[in-house]
């Protein structure tokens, strides 16, 4: 069961790398009035978001959005990566964390995972799960361990 998990999720996980190239993603979620957290697709990279504008109220709580665009979008993952503003705590070959603090007390963070760092360890998950290199093992209830210990 477990391997049958890990090869959907891989699926699921490619299909989103071949979409990022040619569309944005976005999930939003607004989780205070001040504060927003969300994860981006683009470009083969996988973002995850926070927003925080302590001046900013959001009155009404938010469902949780996605936002989809085909066309070239005004602004792209890459854009974001690339702005001066960004201040990277650490980047290397796709990788990243990094905030933007603009005057106004607001903050933009970002941490960025290539699409291949989570798809590629999932596909060899599912690999072995359903090759039968690695098996589903039922843990022993505490009854079969009490009497393990007894016998």
């Amino acid at each position: 069961m477990a391997g049958i998990a890990a090869a959907v999720m891989t699926v699921v996980l490619t299909l989103g790398w071949i979409r990022s190239q040619f569309a944005t993603d976005v999930f939003r979620v607004t989780t205070s009035e001040h504060h927003t957290n969300g994860i981006m697709s683009d470009h083969g990279l996988l973002a995850w978001t926070t927003f925080h504008h302590p001046h900013l109220v959001f009155p009404f709580p938010e469902l949780p959005a996605w936002i989809a665009t085909q066309e070239d979008p005004s602004t792209t993952l890459r854009d974001i990566m690339e702005t001066p503003l960004m201040q990277w705590s650490w980047q290397f070959k796709g990788f990243g964390s990094g905030k933007v603090k603009n005057r106004n007390g607001s903050t933009f963070g970002l941490f960025v995972v290539p699409y291949w760092f989570v798809t590629l360890p999932t596909a060899l998950a599912a690999y072995l799960l359903l090759s039968g290199w690695v098996e589903d093992r039922q843990v022993p209830t505490t009854d079969e361990l009490e009497q393990e210990l007894l016998d």
